[in-house]
């Protein structure tokens, strides 16, 4: 009876973290869910996008960019104004984006 009561503790545990796991690569990697970026990065026009940072280190050290709608590259700007001016950088190149425009209503890099 005891032993029953362990192998369902241990099964619920594992459906459990099953379930966790699918929802974390869900929401990771398909963008299952939205997050409020999505909706942030939305244009009218070629000029309500920009390339903005979203680290502090530059793409050109380890950091990453974003083509993204202006009033979401000023809520990066700002914060990475807590960027300490000492903090190291690996010297990895990541740029990937080279250019940033507005596409069917989404800023697109």
């Amino acid at each position: 009876m005891l032993m029953e009561k362990e192998v369902k503790h241990f099964l619920m545990i594992i459906v459990i973290v099953i379930l966790l796991g699918v929802f974390v690569f869900n929401y990771f990697s398909i963008g299952f869910f939205k997050s409020a970026e999505y909706f942030l990065n939305e244009c009218a026009v070629d000029s309500d996008c920009v390339i903005s940072e979203t680290r502090c280190c530059p793409c050109s050290s380890s950091g990453k960019d974003v083509c993204v709608s202006l009033e979401e590259g000023e809520m990066y700007a700002e914060e990475l104004k807590d960027c300490s001016k000492n903090l190291l950088c690996a010297e990895v190149f990541s740029c990937v984006v080279e250019s940033c425009g507005c596409v069917n209503g989404r800023c697109v890099g």
